[in-house]
C-alpha cells in the first residue's frame, strides 16, 4: 500500500508541476502523443492475441491441470478441505 500512495503522489505532484515548468500545450500534445502510442500498442498486442493459433494456451492448460488436482483432492479427502468443497464445481 505504501508503494501505491508513493505512486499517487508522486503522479499528483507531477500533474501539478509539469504544466507550470513546461507550457501547457506542450503538455496537451505530449498527452495525446502517449494515448496515441498506448493505444495503438494495445490495439496490436489484441490482433496478435487473436492471431494465434486457436488452441489452447500453456496459462490456461496450466490453471485447468491445478483445477483438476484440486477437484481429485477434495473428492479423495473431503473433511480436510472444508465445508465448502462441494460447492467449488456448481461456482466454476
Amino acid at each position: 500500500i505504501s508503494a501505491l500512495t508513493f505512486m499517487t503522489l508522486l503522479s499528483v505532484a507531477i500533474g501539478f508541476a509539469l504544466p507550470k515548468i513546461i507550457s501547457k500545450s506542450y503538455t496537451h500534445y505530449a498527452a495525446i502523443a502517449l494515448f496515441v502510442v498506448f493505444g495503438i500498442k494495445m490495439l496490436y498486442e489484441a490482433c496478435e492475441m487473436y492471431n494465434k493459433a486457436p488452441g489452447k494456451n500453456q496459462e490456461l492448460e496450466e490453471v485447468e491441470q491445478e483445477l483438476d488436482s484440486e477437484q481429485g483432492i477434495a473428492k479423495s479427502h473431503p473433511n480436510q478441505i472444508g465445508l465448502f468443497s462441494s460447492l467449488i464445481p456448481t461456482i466454476l
